[in-house]
């Protein structure tokens, strides 16, 4: 009866993020060697208890899982525990395109109207006027062109703070717009009428 001498190749896989274990195409089966090499592949199962993978986790994670071989049964396991493993690499999500606004940054003499758009199709965006960072739980929904008002005779800023978001995606940085309105004074011309 061929006995086992051992397990052959180191498993690895690179998956998209979110991707479920069920998904990942897992090989079902794994190179073994055996004496007289009358057999080359066994039968493995995954134990995904094993690994550490959060598909919350939006960023690059690695996972090892371990498996269980089963040897056929015309082959003897030989005492060897057959076990082995699988590396799964799994790629960081995409980034929500940061928000850019219609209006820079700068000195304005009159109120501005600020609209903020995103790269990324079907993003959402929050922002803040009070120099709050703004996020999903955060801040105020973009729904529409923000005003940055000003007072007559006086220097008013504005810091507008803006990130946009999608589900499955991580979120964009977050960018700050800064809005100085300087309205200046009506100038009253007095006439003076001599009599």
């Amino acid at each position: 009866q061929p006995r086992s001498r051992g397990l052959g190749d180191v498993y690895k896989r690179q998956v998209a993020n979110g991707t479920a274990y069920k998904d990942m195409n897992l090989p079902t089966q794994v190179n073994i060697v055996t004496e007289g090499n009358t057999v080359d592949k066994a039968a493995v199962t995954w134990d995904t208890a094993s690994g550490n993978y959060d598909p919350s986790v939006l960023t690059e994670q690695v996972v090892t899982l371990n498996g269980t071989v089963t040897c056929p049964e015309n082959i003897d396991a030989n005492g060897v525990a057959l076990t082995t493993s699988i590396t799964i690499t799994v790629s960081a999500a995409g980034i929500v395109g940061a928000p850019t606004p219609s209006v820079g940054s700068g000195t304005y003499t009159e109120n501005q109207k600020v609209a903020l758009k995103s790269s990324t199709e079907g993003a959402t965006i929050y922002y803040t006027t009070n120099g709050a960072e703004p996020g999903r739980t955060s801040g105020t929904r973009y729904t529409g062109p923000i005003t940055v008002p000003g007072t007559e005779g006086q220097s008013v800023t504005t810091t507008l703070k803006a990130i946009a978001v999608k589900d499955g995606m991580q979120d964009s940085e977050v960018k700050t717009f800064t809005y100085t309105i300087n309205i200046p004074k009506p100038i009253v011309k007095l006439s003076l009428i001599h009599i």
